[in-house]
Order: structure tokens, then sequence, then C-alpha cells
């Protein structure tokens, strides 16, 4: 059993850049190994909901891109020192959540359409968003609470 992190990833960004990111910032060693697609759909322990990224550490498979980054937290001492801190980085955390499910929606639901595209700046990026229904997910939201 390797103590060493493993990401399994597709070998793009997507949701793995992210956790490349905090393993970096763990300043940990890490691997990375790429998948082959027909073998993650099919699930099973090293895919427990067949999808990836997966992160493989001290015998265990984490999947879901959120709960590996909260392990990785934890496990690493970058998740706050308070309960306070902790929710603050969660709720940072679901809140690039909502933005990255409303960009799926123009990648995959709408085919990067450009009347996707707009709808998708006119209500989650640009100001005049803040007063339309958006799902909580606007850049504004992200921009306030990291400013405070």
């Amino acid at each position: 059993m390797s103590t060493t992190p493993k990401l399994v990833y597709f070998g793009l960004r997507g949701r793995g850049d992210v956790i490349r990111m905090a393993l970096e910032q763990s300043d940990s060693e890490w691997t990375e190994e790429g998948i082959d697609y027909a073998v993650m759909k099919q699930g099973g322990p090293n895919f427990p909901f067949a999808q990836a990224p997966c992160l493989e550490h001290n015998g265990m498979v984490i999947s879901q891109t959120d709960a590996i980054l909260r392990y990785i937290g934890r496990e690493w001492g970058l998740y706050g020192e308070t309960n306070v801190e902790s929710t603050q980085i969660d709720m940072l955390l679901l809140g690039v959540e909502s933005m990255r499910g409303e960009y799926l929606k123009v990648c995959y639901g709408a085919s990067f359409s450009e009347e996707a595209k707009k709808a998708y700046t006119a209500t989650h990026v640009e100001a005049a968003g803040l007063s339309l229904r958006n799902n909580g997910a606007h850049f504004q939201y992200l921009e306030d609470v990291l400013g405070e």
C-alpha cells in the first residue's frame, strides 16, 4: 500500500486541475495515472461512481472532486484551522461547483452555441445578472466572498 497520493484522471485539465493544484500546495510527492474511459465506466472499487477523477491514497480510493479536495485539505493542513475557516472553504467550493454546473450546461447541453454563451455571460458574469434567477451562480458572489 503506497502512501504517495495518486490522481487518476484523463490527460486534460477539467476537474483534475484543481486537484493537481491542491496536491502541489500540499508539498507532498504525488503521481498521476491516465485512465481508459471504458474501464472507468465499468465502475467497481477503482471508480466508485464510474467517474473520474479519483484519488488513491493509503489504500483508499476517493471519488468526487469536492470530496477529494476536502480530503487533501484535511490531510495536509489546507482546510482551515477552525470550523469557521473550514466552512468558508466549503462555501467557496460549493459556489465554484454552482458556477461549474452552469458552465457545463453551455458545454454539453448547448454545444457552445453563441446563444448559450451570451445567455451564460448575461446571467452569471454581467452585473445585470445579479437581479436574475441565477441559482446562486454568479462570479460577483465569489468575488464578494473572497474579498471578505
